[in-house]
């Protein structure tokens, strides 16, 4: 492995490297955020109590407020059980109301970010359940998979992922990336090179990103792994 193929890796997959964890759930909190953005929209036609949107707008406001020095929490882990009380309490009092079932995401979302990745795995699955079909389903399947692996079920993670991919063809690549992450976040390195090495094979035009060629170069100097030398580079057989 050359030196220059050691510094080639991006500032992002550094980000990536320094907390493998915050770089996947991270990525499932953005996506929960845009969700409920669009249910609020859209449920609010169909919503039979305003109290059930005041809570989740509630809740929603302290998913946003300041955390720090003179914020209005010590920390993020703080935050984040304030959220999922809030919204926990939405869901218990309007779960038949489209926007308390839309509150199970921000509920997901706050367990999540504070540690309790069961509770966070099933108000995904239920919201899930409830929006069969819906693209917003999708959503709570990233995140169903991202709290499944972070409470340690990384194959049962990736078979939900796989599953997702071979269901909705637009989603299949974002589906095996996510799958290769928390492989690489939660599971096996062996098993996360094989992912990546396997996402530029089936995707190379969309898995030729940099992170992705470079991550693939972090695991074989890790692993101590000679790189896959294609065809068309050299004219060799691959190999590994």
């Amino acid at each position: 492995m050359q030196d220059d193929q050691v510094l080639a890796a991006s500032k992002e997959t550094f980000d990536f490297l320094q907390d493998h964890r915050n770089a996947v759930i991270g990525g499932i909190v953005v996506l929960v955020l845009g969700v409920i953005g669009v249910s609020l929209m859209l449920d609010n036609r169909e919503a039979a109590s305003a109290d059930a949107a005041g809570g989740l707008y509630a809740a929603l406001a302290t998913a946003t407020a300041p955390v720090g020095e003179g914020g209005e929490y010590p920390d993020i882990r703080a935050r984040a059980a304030a959220v999922a009380s809030a919204a926990s309490a939405v869901v218990a009092e309007h779960e038949a109301d489209p926007l308390g079932n839309t509150a199970r995401l921000l509920a997901a979302h706050g367990a999540l970010q504070q540690g309790d990745a069961s509770a966070a795995q099933q108000q995904f699955a239920a919201f899930r359940t409830s929006k069969a079909g819906a693209p917003e389903a999708n959503v709570a399947a990233f995140g169903e998979a991202a709290a499944m692996a972070e409470a340690g079920d990384v194959s049962g993670a990736v078979a939900l992922l796989d599953g997702l991919g071979g269901q909705n063809q637009a989603l299949a690549f974002a589906a095996a990336l996510q799958s290769a992450r928390i492989q690489d976040a939660f599971g096996e390195p062996t098993d996360a090179l094989a992912a990546y090495r396997a996402l530029l094979d089936t995707y190379p035009a969309e898995a030729g990103q940099v992170f992705v060629s470079n991550r693939i170069a972090q695991l074989e100097i890790e692993l101590g792994v000679e790189p896959v030398v294609t065809p068309e580079a050299d004219g060799d057989t691959p190999s590994e």
